[in-house]
Order: structure tokens, then C-alpha cells, then sequence
């Protein structure tokens, strides 16, 4: 009798999100926001481009390395799971300068939202205020101690997520939707597609986070100001995770 040829569920789910995400990004490249006349289409095309553009990198980074890393015996599937990272930034390079190939200077403005100055400093801090706030009573509310994260989770929670969602949310889909020239209710309507990318609950801080730090980078013109505050919710989320209310009185 042949032996079973047992499939590691996880790398082979994976890997089929990732060939459709391929397959998405490939086609939504071709409705380039910048060449779209009518604005509900132009916006459509913006959030289409900006969400295919976070899970291709997303995918990149964290979901097939860490099926690739998870699974217990090395075989083609593997293979095919490191061939296609390469894919996915090939794309997303690709999406990336389909998408920036109407911004004028697009260098000249990647360099000016990573550069800091003694005014960006401290509005930095006095915009961290509320930020720190919110995560020690997240966390006294959460009743949870300190649990060390792993690397992994740091990689993918804290390093990872908040670079890809601020880039792309916070730098790249205001320009391409509306040319920089947002109103409030463009804020929102990018805060509620940023609250859906989180997943269906009933928790609506990602929405009313996003709307804060579009806050902070239209006051500091500094996208790193809002990757980091990112990083530290984060961080704060993971290593103080929240505790049943019976389990923290039985402590």
C-alpha cells in the first residue's frame, strides 16, 4: 500500500490566496486611479490598488513565511511556497510603480515624510500623548500582564503590518484617490475600509485609530511619526493580550 501524501493545509491555502492575489493585483493594475476621469471610479480603483497592494506584501513577508516555517516536513510545496515570495514582490513592485508613475517626484516625497526636524519632534510627542493614554487603560481594562511576545509575532505585529498599512493607507491612498486635496469625509471613508482589513468585529478602535493618525500625518507631514505610533499600539496589544474576566480574579 502506497503511503498517504499528507498536504500541509495551511501552505497550500496559502499559496492558492497568494495566486489569486497575484491575479488581482495583476488585473487591478490596470485600472490606474490616475487615468480614471470619473471620481467614484478613481476611488474604487485607489482602495482596489491599496488593499491588493497590502496583502500581496503582507503575504510577501509574513502569511508564506510563516507556513513555510510552520510546516513539518520540507517538500515541493515548500518550494513552490518560496518561489512565489519573489512573485509577490515582483508585483507589488510592479504595482507600486504602475501607481506612482503619475506623482511627480514621488523620491523627493518618499524621502521628505521619512525626514524628521525639531518641529516634527515635538508634535511627535504631544501627538504620543493621547496614544500612551489609550494603552495603559487598554491594558488596566484588558486586566493582563506582560507576556513576552515571540519574534514572529513581533515581526509580522509590529514590524511588518505597520510599515505595509501606513504606507499604503496613510501615503499612498490619498494621493491616488484624491490628490492629496482630502476632505473629512475622504478620512473616513479610508478608516472604514482600514476597520474591514482588520476583520468583521465589533471593536471599532481601528477605525477611530486610522482617523487619528491621518490626524498626526496631516499635522507633521511625517509618514515614520505614524508608523511608529502604529508599532506601539501593537506592541502593546501583543504583549499585554487580554485576560478573561474570571481567569484574571482567579489569579
Amino acid at each position: 500500500m502506497k503511503p498517504i501524501v499528507m498536504i500541509d493545509s495551511d501552505l497550500f491555502g496559502t499559496s492558492i490566496l497568494t495566486l489569486a492575489l497575484i491575479l488581482l493585483g495583476a488585473i487591478v493594475t490596470l485600472f490606474n486611479p490616475y487615468k480614471q476621469k470619473r471620481r467614484w471610479v478613481r476611488y474604487c480603483a485607489s482602495i482596489l490598488n491599496t488593499i491588493s497592494l497590502i496583502l500581496l506584501l503582507s503575504n510577501a513577508l509574513v502569511f508564506i513565511p510563516s507556513a513555510i516555517f510552520s510546516a513539518k516536513d520540507l517538500g515541493c510545496l515548500e518550494a513552490v511556497g518560496a518561489i512565489l515570495v519573489p512573485i509577490c514582490f515582483f508585483f507589488a513592485y510592479r504595482q507600486v510603480r504602475s501607481l506612482t508613475a503619475g506623482i511627480v517626484s514621488f523620491r523627493h516625497q518618499i524621502r521628505s515624510v521619512f525626514q524628521f526636524n525639531i518641529k516634527v519632534i515635538a508634535r511627535a510627542v504631544l501627538f504620543f500623548i493621547p496614544v500612551a493614554v489609550a494603552a495603559v487603560i487598554e491594558i488596566r481594562l484588558a486586566g493582563s500582564r506582560y507576556s513576552p511576545p515571540s519574534f514572529t509575532m513581533i515581526w509580522k505585529t509590529v514590524l511588518v503590518a505597520p510599515f505595509i498599512e501606513e504606507f499604503c493607507f496613510r501615503f499612498m491612498l490619498p494621493g491616488l484617490a484624491c490628490n492629496e486635496d482630502c476632505m473629512p469625509g475622504d478620512y473616513l471613508l479610508f478608516s472604514m475600509f482600514f476597520l474591514l482589513l482588520h476583520g468583521p468585529s465589533l471593536n471599532l478602535f481601528p477605525f477611530f485609530f486610522s482617523l487619528y493618525l491621518y490626524f498626526v500625518i496631516r499635522k507633521t507631514g511625517n509618514l515614520a511619526v505614524t508608523i511608529l505610533f502604529h508599532s506601539f499600539w501593537n506592541f502593546c496589544i501583543l504583549a499585554f493580550p487580554y485576560v478573561p474576566l474570571q481567569q484574571s480574579s482567579m489569579q
